[in-house]
């Protein structure tokens, strides 16, 4: 009786395929997307709520933006100059930087160029979701300044699907967004930060070449001292007589240096 039931609402379907195509064709495509939205909203929310986020002691990791109420903005990036400032006078976080993701074309001499998103992060940014390359090295001081080597560390997945695994791909060379880079590091398959990231470069912070209230924005990541939870203040600043651009005009700040 029962596969006399399943057999009947069978063809009763095909026929309302059939008699109503375009219909069809909406449930169909509408049902999917519902799949796909849950698996991907399950997919963040399984990562970063039930397993944990993939960095050391990440309880002690947040990320740190700005308000401005009068605005109706209760959540904004941290403007570079902000960032400048913070990071000097902050005494809550034992490592504080900056991030932001950016399209980027990827080449070499045996492929045509491909677009992805790559993770731009400064090194303290780096240092402070104190994940390890599995192979070679993450960024190090002096990588983030102007002028410094231009370096490239590569996801495992993009590393295994464009590079075929290769044993020697630390320290060759590929074109990104035009400039020719050391690969220097291949980074564990869970990182993908800030998002589902394969590439990373170094970004560089330079808050001295625009005027305050010009200049990029920046999602900003710390990790906060063992003495800071986040039930006091993440931010309390080190009071100062000084202007907010003498803040970071003393002492000199890395991206200063040449």
């Amino acid at each position: 009786m029962d596969m006399d039931h399943a057999l009947r609402d069978l063809r009763s379907g095909i026929r309302m395929v059939i008699k109503y195509p375009m219909l069809s064709s909406v449930a169909v495509l509408t049902l999917g997307l519902g799949i796909g939205l849950s698996t991907t909203v399950f997919s963040v929310v399984n990562g970063g709520l039930f397993k944990g986020l993939p960095f050391p002691d990440a309880d002690r990791v947040v990320s740190l933006v700005t308000t401005n109420p009068s605005q109706s903005q209760p959540q904004q990036q941290v403007t570079v100059h902000n960032f400048a400032e913070f990071l000097v006078r902050q005494t809550s976080f034992e490592q504080f930087g900056a991030f932001a993701a950016v399209p980027l074309n990827l080449s070499n001499e045996e492929g045509r160029p491909e677009r992805y998103t790559a993770g731009h992060l400064t090194v303290s940014a780096f240092e402070t979701l104190g994940v390890q390359p599995i192979d070679g090295r993450g960024f190090v001081d002096g990588d983030d300044r102007p002028g410094g080597a231009p370096v490239i560390l590569i996801g495992y997945n993009l590393w295994q699907q464009r590079f075929g695994g290769a044993a020697n791909i630390v320290g060759t060379t590929i074109r990104a967004e035009g400039t020719v880079r050391t690969i220097v590091g291949v980074m564990p398959e869970t990182f993908a930060f800030p998002f589902q990231e394969q590439l990373w470069v170094p970004l560089v912070v330079d808050p001295l070449a625009t005027p305050r209230g010009e200049g990029p924005s920046y999602g900003v990541v710390g990790r906060l001292t063992p003495a800071v939870t986040l039930a006091r203040p993440a931010y309390r600043p080190r009071p100062s007589r000084r202007s907010s651009r003498q803040s970071f005009r003393r002492p000199t700040p890395a991206w200063a240096q040449t």
